[in-house]
């Protein structure tokens, strides 16, 4: 059988589905889903995995204060679930992005294609996303909330900078 790998509700290459459904249809509908997106790109979800396996490394190297010399904080344990959960929440579609962590122990991700082409998100411990993009001579940064779904915002500024 052939799937087609667009959504058909949402013509946006970064859609996002969700679980929320609790009928027996809706959780094979959303089995479906996840199918038919691994089926689209399984090389974006060995990145994907790739990216996964960074922030796990990264969280053994730096969970003891002063891992960076300069009295840097431990990894949060919960900006490390939430970065986590939106590693796994990228569509397949996204080009996976550097992981790093920050002295404050907050998760950052960062996708940087040249010197003045950057996006840029730090995930802190209370579904809190603040972002930064450089776009040319422009900018863009604010703060939002990470519930269900990645932000809105952050799927613009990421469609922004690819195109």
């Amino acid at each position: 059988m052939t799937t087609a790998c667009v959504p058909l509700i949402y013509n946006n290459t970064f859609f996002v589905p969700t679980d929320r459904g609790a009928s027996d249809v809706a959780q094979a509908l959303n089995s479906f889903v996840k199918e038919m997106l691994e089926d689209c790109s399984p090389s974006a979800i060995i990145n994907a995995n790739e990216s996964l396996q960074e922030l796990y490394k990264l969280s053994e190297e730096c969970s003891s204060e002063n891992w960076d010399g300069y009295g840097a904080q431990p990894v949060d344990p919960d900006s490390f679930i939430e970065a986590e959960r939106f590693i796994q929440a990228l569509p397949t579609t996204v080009r996976e992005p550097e992981v790093a962590v920050d002295p404050d122990g907050e998760i950052s991700l960062e996708w940087h294609l040249e010197p003045r082409k950057v996006f840029s998100v730090s995930i802190g411990k209370r579904n809190e996303i603040t972002y930064a993009g450089l776009y040319g001579p422009n900018k863009a940064y604010g703060r939002e909330y990470f519930g269900d779904e990645i932000p809105k915002e952050i799927f613009d500024n990421l469609d922004r900078l690819f195109s």
